[in-house]
């Protein structure tokens, strides 16, 4: 079955839009930076294309699948699908190891709402 993609979305070190994703590449930005998730002093690099969003106490759980809901959420805001966005399903695995079923609107901690399973 043939499906249309009629919204866009995106979030990267560069940019939480394509547009602002476009405009960075246009300007030869580069997102790379000095890696802050963990100690990098172990390995051959220090550097990495990380999304800045982290707060003063670092990490939090369910980080990666936050990106993926606002990504989701506005793609079907995009295409003009917002007020449907619960009909819409996406699984997803990332290399987070948060691989669930991205479920838009209130969902549990755990990534789960009542009838639906990961």
């Amino acid at each position: 079955m043939p499906w249309d993609v009629t919204g866009m979305a995106a979030v990267a070190s560069i940019g939480e839009t394509p547009d602002a994703i476009f405009d960075s590449l246009c300007a030869r930005r580069s997102g790379i930076s000095k890696l802050r998730a963990f100690d990098a002093a172990k390995y051959r690099t220090c550097h990495a294309y990380e999304v800045d969003d982290r707060t003063a106490e670092g990490d939090r759980q369910f980080r990666a699948t936050e990106w993926l809901r606002a990504a989701v959420e506005a793609a079907l805001a995009d295409a003009g699908l917002g007020a449907a966005a619960e009909r819409y399903p996406v699984v997803v695995g990332t290399t987070q190891r948060e691989q669930l079923t991205a479920l838009i609107g209130p969902v549990s901690r755990s990534g789960t709402r009542e009838g639906c399973r990961h």
